[in-house]
């Protein structure tokens, strides 16, 4: 008796391309709604990071410029100031212009920690509003 059983090549793959094809679909469907939901980055709100903006362009009517160059000093329509001025000038201009923007302009070599604390010193104030710009430094 030959107890042995001769296996026999199957009809269907063992990758079948019909699953794989729906997987494929099924993802490129999820990146497309994906993209749809979320907004682009301009509607973002205040966390928007812009390129190309001309820091020697005038301020802006009713906006605040805060500008913190490589070695990590602030300064706020070019004038220096420390940490507690700016956190008392960004509360004195966010009770006077509530619809107004402030400005972040930092060289691309300012200290991380000193831009992230003008960002939360603009939180403190509940200032909603702002546009962070980094330029490279020319020198």
């Amino acid at each position: 008796m030959n107890f042995r059983r001769h296996l026999r090549p199957t009809d269907s793959p063992l990758l079948q391309s019909a699953s794989l094809l729906n997987v494929v679909w099924l993802l490129l469907g999820l990146f497309v709604v994906g993209l749809l939901l979320v907004p682009p980055p301009r509607e973002a709100g205040g966390w928007l990071a812009v390129a190309g903006n001309d820091p020697e362009d005038p301020q802006p009517a009713g906006n605040m410029v805060i500008e913190i160059n490589g070695s990590g000093t602030l300064s706020i329509n070019r004038q220096p100031l420390t940490k507690e001025e700016l956190r008392e000038g960004l509360v004195k201009f966010s009770h006077e212009n509530a619809d107004s923007m402030v400005l972040v302009r930092t060289d691309t070599n300012a200290p991380l920690m000193q831009v992230l604390g003008v960002l939360d010193a603009c939180r403190n104030a509940e200032i909603h509003h702002y546009r962070i710009t980094a330029v490279p430094d020319e020198h």
